[in-house]
């Protein structure tokens, strides 16, 4: 909400992206606000694939009630306004540093594997790997005159 507060009309990716939150954790918690009545999500007129966020009064009500809501947390913690802000410096190199490590291994991950409309690109990597693998050798169990015929072939 506080973010909602800060720029009303902010797309749902572009909340996600500031809050570090994928649209599978996003979209429960807006539908609860939205139920709630606190904000109505639309469509952007402009690109209707974006959806944008709209606060309802009520959303905006809710700011004057949690306003000082902020400030009574960190007297809570027992924590002085410095230490709040060095724990909070190192909690956001954390996520940075989970982050870099996630989109990492996302990077060096596996292909996904085909899929059934993808089964002629498939076939066309098993039959380039057929061609690309080394011919089968004669085993050893074969005794030496055969081996001997079938190569002078």
């Amino acid at each position: 909400m506080r973010v909602l507060w800060e720029r009303d009309g902010l797309g749902v990716s572009e909340l996600g992206e500031r809050l570090h939150l994928d649209s599978g954790t996003l979209t429960p918690l807006l539908k609860r606000l939205e139920q709630s009545g606190l904000l109505r999500r639309g469509r952007a007129a402009d690109d209707e694939r974006r959806v944008e966020l709209r606060l309802t009064p009520a959303g905006r009500t809710l700011r004057e009630r949690a306003g000082t809501l902020p400030v009574r947390m960190a007297r809570l913690t027992g924590c002085s306004s410095d230490e709040l802000a060095r724990l909070r410096r190192k909690l956001v190199r954390l996520r940075d540093a989970i982050d870099a490590a996630s989109a990492a291994d996302a990077a060096t991950a596996a292909p996904p594997r085909p899929t059934a409309g993808s089964t002629s690109r498939c076939r066309r990597r098993e039959s380039w790997a057929a061609r690309a693998a080394p011919a089968p050798t004669q085993s050893s169990s074969s005794p030496p005159a055969t081996r001997r015929a079938s190569s002078a072939r």
